[in-house]
């Protein structure tokens, strides 16, 4: 078969990867990537999506989330910021991610964030070391 691929950035590493079918080399470089920034598999992470049919009542729900994570020191949390998907289905949608070397303290972290009473409409999705970000 023949493959087409359209890109801003011909000559970004995984493009070269593919181009040249080194699936050891890629796999070498996105774990240097991972590590590098202290993703999984060489920290966890625990990705918090709140969304609902307002904007403001979703970065506000965020937002609060935020306050509440970062009281305990142990954990990273970045963001709230919008979604990569910031839109679907009418629901608007932001998230945090929150980093620790060990899962116990992203599941209690997780367990936290579903006691947080919320506005109608508004939901909260916590996800384990998440495949993606959409």
């Amino acid at each position: 078969g023949e493959v087409l691929l359209q890109t801003w950035h011909p000559d970004h590493p995984v493009i070269r990867f593919a181009l040249n079918h080194d699936v050891r080399g890629f796999l070498a470089w996105e774990l240097e990537q991972r590590r590098a920034a202290r993703y999984p598999p060489f920290q966890r992470l625990l990705r918090v999506l709140v969304s609902g049919d307002t904007r403001t009542s979703v970065e506000a729900v965020a937002q609060d989330m935020r306050g509440m994570l970062r009281r305990d020191k142990d954990l990273l949390v970045l963001g709230p910021a919008p979604a990569p998907l910031e839109r679907i289905r009418r629901r608007w949608r932001y998230h945090l991610l929150v980093r620790h070397a060990r899962i116990q303290p992203l599941r209690e972290a997780a367990m936290r964030v579903r006691t947080i009473d919320l506005p109608k409409r508004v939901r909260v999705e916590t996800i384990l070391d998440p495949w993606d970000l959409h």
